[in-house]
């Protein structure tokens, strides 16, 4: 149950895909907290501020139970 999908990504995808989104207007970017491992890296060994760094957007991990929350709720 603590393996997801999220746990997958690498953070230079994060990375990636955090640069092709439009600087204007900034968003703010909500990741799910699997995206992390317990010593707090991505799959290749980034942390947070690494993957949130030189980024226009502020980006953010959310809690677990706001996660399963709303992907519950879009049944």
């Amino acid at each position: 149950h603590t393996v997801t999908v999220a746990g997958l990504l690498s953070g230079d995808d994060l990375k990636r895909g955090l640069q092709e989104l439009p600087a204007d207007p900034p968003r703010r970017v909500i990741l799910s907290p699997r995206v992390f491992n317990a010593d707090g890296l991505t799959l290749d060994g980034l942390t947070l501020e690494e993957v949130a760094a030189g980024q226009p957007h502020a980006v953010e991990t959310g809690e677990e139970d706001g996660f399963i929350a709303f992907w519950s709720g879009l049944r």
